[in-house]
């Protein structure tokens, strides 16, 4: 009888082992499906983000009776500003947020003040990876009198014949109006306004 027993339990030992043989197989079939799975999957879409090689997509310069409104294209053009540099709005956006600051007039005390504010918050605008040009149609000279006497950190372009101020439906009778856009990098309008626009207005349409 001893013997007997012994003889039946060496084939369940065995029917044991390949069961955990196979276990393990199956195992590792699964861990293999699973990577091949995995490696099948498209990656996981990135958030948008300001991308130079996207580009800016920008309308072209053309007289326009009222101002560009927030999420459509910005007017392209290029200009010199107050140190004789060529500017253009496209090169520009491949680095930086753009804010126009158009106003009527050099020296005059309500410009002046709206533009030594910019000066005074310019820690902001930087932090923000935004640059601002104050947009008239002085000459570069005054222009360049004008930057130099409050140190401001930033370009004064000559609108030449206001062309500028024309194609952002800014061009007044007599002299260019107040108005402030910011323009992102993408070459949207992301805030067009008139007047005395604050601050804390234009930092919330750049965003941190």
């Amino acid at each position: 009888m001893r013997h007997v027993v012994m003889i039946a339990l060496f084939p369940l030992a065995g029917m044991l082992a390949c069961s955990d043989e196979a276990a393990n197989r199956q195992s590792e079939s699964v861990a293999l499906a699973d990577r091949a799975s995995a490696a099948s999957q498209p990656a996981a879409s990135q958030p948008a983000t300001d991308d130079p090689s996207v580009g800016a997509e920008l309308r072209p310069a053309a007289p326009r009776a009222e101002l560009i409104p927030a999420g459509e294209p910005a007017a392209e053009f290029s200009a010199k500003d107050h140190k004789g540099q060529t500017l253009r709005l496209s090169e520009l956006l491949e680095k930086q947020r753009v804010v126009l600051v158009f106003y009527p007039a050099d020296f005059t005390p309500g410009c002046t003040k709206q533009l030594c504010a910019v000066r005074d918050d310019w820690s902001e605008f930087e932090r923000r990876n935004a640059t601002v040009l104050g947009v008239n149609p002085a000459s570069i000279e005054t222009h360049a009198r004008f930057a130099e006497e409050h140190g401001f950190p930033f370009p004064v372009i000559s609108d030449e014949e206001s062309a500028i101020a024309a194609a952002y439906g800014c061009k007044g009778k007599d002299h260019t109006q107040r108005v402030v856009y910011v323009i992102g990098r993408d070459g949207k309008v992301l805030l067009s306004e008139a007047g005395m626009v604050p601050h804390e207005k234009i930092f919330a349409a750049l965003g941190e």
